[in-house]
């Protein structure tokens, strides 16, 4: 029997321009590689504002920890990956094993 191959699903890219939230958490992972997470809050149409969190990596995360502060306005353009523990198909909810 010959195996089915699947095309690996597109990534979806978006746009994100908002307001830093908190001074960029610059780390190293243990092969020494720089990760700088963000937080930004966008303000929707409805009022309500919408929270992502922005990995850069390398040398973009040393850029990024050294000149992003708490109130920048910064727009940013990337792939989205849900979050670790978390179900696609439940909006926050951790998932259960």
């Amino acid at each position: 029997m010959d195996a089915v191959r699947t095309p690996s699903p597109q990534r979806t890219v978006i746009d994100v321009t908002g307001n830093v939230a908190r001074a960029p958490e610059l780390r190293y992972t243990p092969n020494g590689t720089a990760v700088c997470n963000v937080r930004i809050g966008v303000n929707g149409d409805d009022g309500r504002t919408r929270w992502f969190t922005i990995a850069a990596w390398e040398s973009l995360a040393e850029l990024v920890s050294t000149h992003v502060k708490k109130g920048d306005r910064l727009g940013v353009r990337g792939p989205v990956t849900e979050p670790r523990g978390r179900d696609a198909t439940e909006s926050s909810a951790p998932r259960r094993g």
